[in-house]
């Protein structure tokens, strides 16, 4: 708040032609839970799927130059996480990536947390209740309280969706014992990029910009 927005940092470097003109698309793919991570889930939705209709609709209304060399991806937190997986995978559409501050090395930056997920739902009480209105506990309980308990569930329904659970999705860690479920956790180090390395090595090294 009180800076430029992205829209007008472009327009103004346009303007002074330190860039050239270019095409850029901002999606919104948050969900009720926070960051979707721009995966497929039956959690949440096929947000991988949906990245790449987005990307064709656009090239196909829009002057865009439709090739990989002149596609990149940018982003931030999960959309930093989402802009570095949708590379990996799919080399063919892009050649260049930023990825600003991703998810990346789980067991620094998920696991140290199930604690502070462990102790805000003590606090706010029924982890269901928040998954159908969580604005409403951020009143209630502040936006750090909020954070820690909806976070966990955030990624679970991205990494661990399971359509047979109650919640729809897996937790790798007890909500009220903290003790941590080790299958689902390593469901959740398959999408982990430092783990995806050996396997998408290749694809990584194919890239114009990383």
């Amino acid at each position: 708040p009180w800076q430029e927005t992205i829209q007008q940092q472009l327009d103004r470097l346009i303007a002074a032609r330190r860039i050239p003109p270019i095409v850029i698309v901002l999606p919104d793919f948050f969900t009720r839970y926070g960051g979707s991570q721009y995966l497929n889930s039956s959690a949440v939705g096929d947000y991988a799927d949906h990245l790449l209709e987005l990307m064709a609709f656009v090239d196909q209304r829009l002057r865009t130059r439709a090739d990989r060399e002149s596609r990149a991806l940018c982003g931030k937190s999960s959309g930093g996480y989402g802009s570095l997986v949708t590379a990996m995978r799919r080399p063919d559409l892009f050649s260049m990536v930023a990825d600003h501050s991703g998810d990346k090395g789980f067991e620094l930056c998920y696991r140290y947390d199930f604690p502070r997920f462990a102790q805000a739902l003590a606090r706010i009480g029924d982890l269901e209740a928040l998954l159908q209105d969580p604005a409403a506990a951020r009143y209630r309980f502040g936006i750090d309280t909020l954070f820690y308990a909806l976070n966990t569930p955030a990624m679970a329904a991205c990494y661990s969706p399971n359509p047979q659970a109650r919640l729809g999705f897996d937790l790798p860690v007890d909500p009220y014992t903290c003790e941590v479920d080790e299958a689902v956790w390593q469901r959740w180090l398959r999408h982990d990029p430092l783990q995806m390395i050996d396997e998408y090595q290749a694809a990584l090294r194919s890239l114009r910009l990383l």
